[in-house]
């Protein structure tokens, strides 16, 4: 079972998606994230979004369910 990373300890390798938790004005909630490394800034949603994200915690995407 992967584990959350705390962004103050450490931050992805590699631009992409990750499940990340963000700290809203009242509220921390998980939600899926792009992270940038060469701006070290996450964005939400899509790697055209203007929005940043306070980001606390993340974990690489699970891997997609096997085909049976």
């Amino acid at each position: 079972m992967q584990e959350w990373i705390a962004v103050d300890r450490k931050t992805p390798e590699k631009s992409g998606a990750y499940l990340v938790v963000v700290q809203g004005l009242s509220v921390r909630f998980a939600d899926r994230a792009f992270y940038d490394v060469e701006t070290n800034i996450w964005k939400r949603r899509s790697y055209l979004s203007p929005k940043t994200w306070s980001v606390t915690h993340w974990m690489p995407l699970p891997e997609l369910p096997k085909e049976v």
